[in-house]
């Protein structure tokens, strides 16, 4: 990938770098580059040193590129989409950070199909704030839902895609730097590290598993289960048979577990006592 540092604009060279780069990510003909936090319109050069061109094999490269920093990203999770036939549609966003986290500025964005060089469908200004380890529910004007914060949204149905944003300037892919957080309910629009959220079908709602789990693969994060708009994406239910302090169950006894929603095989521990 080569090598990098960032200095102040104007310094002529890397050999005080300012900036503390964590992480150097290849997409392509791109490179992500993670820094220490930066400080709000301040300048800063990037210098690029031993970079070797894969198609031709050519010689090592030296480069610079400028960039004004930038303040970091509010750690906002979409957390549940609902999706109903009966004007219950919302999204549920979440604070997992220790300090309120105020929505002026932030803005939900929706659209049909995601089909994103076609402009989006809806672009919401939000207002007031997210608690501390709290939600924030935006639904339809006739939703019969609790804890509902703005009834201000629009339709949602599978293959739309739901981007939380830093302005109001329409996103133009899941990449855009004014993305905070970005979900694809199935279909085949644009995406967020190239896969989708499961469908939610007509009547149904998918949920951050354990609640708040962010990898950047919608797919990997969200599970189909009952909605729960407001509170914690809790755990699904489980009945056994024999039943729980069930007496006189022979040795021999098969034991039947039945989770309350489909279940994804993996890796775990079930212990039985």
């Amino acid at each position: 990938l080569g090598n990098y540092c960032v200095a102040l604009a104007g310094s002529g060279s890397c050999s005080s770098s300012l900036l503390t780069i964590s992480a150097a990510v290849l997409t392509g003909s791109t490179v992500r580059l993670t820094t220490s936090a930066q400080t709000v319109s301040t300048a800063y050069t990037v210098y690029v040193t031993g970079v070797t061109l894969a198609a031709t094999g050519g010689g090592l490269l030296t480069n610079t590129a400028n960039f004004t920093g930038a303040a970091a990203l509010p750690n906002l999770k979409i957390n549940e989409i609902g999706v109903s036939s009966a004007s219950n549609d919302f999204v549920e966003l979440f604070n997992p950070t220790g300090s309120a986290i105020s929505l002026t500025g932030i803005y939900l964005q929706r659209d049909s199909g995601c089909t994103l060089s076609n402009g989006i469908t809806e672009v919401i200004a939000l207002t007031g704030s997210v608690p501390a380890g709290g939600y924030y529910v935006l639904a339809n004007s006739g939703h019969s839902l609790a804890n509902v914060n703005s009834a201000t949204l629009g339709n949602i149905a599978s293959g739309y895609c739901i981007a939380l944003t830093t302005n109001a300037t329409e996103v133009a892919s899941a990449a855009a730097t004014n993305v905070i957080d970005w979900v694809t309910i199935a279909g085949s629009g644009d995406t967020e590290g190239g896969v989708r959220a499961p469908d939610t079908t007509a009547n149904g709602a998918i949920s951050r598993m354990p609640n708040g789990t962010d990898t950047n693969s919608n797919s990997a994060d969200f599970t189909l289960r009952t909605a729960t708009p407001g509170v914690l994406n809790g755990s699904p239910g489980l009945t056994s048979n024999p039943a729980n302090s069930a007496t006189g169950v022979a040795i021999t006894q098969n034991l039947v577990l039945t989770f309350s929603e489909s279940m994804n095989t993996g890796t775990g521990t079930l212990s039985v006592s």
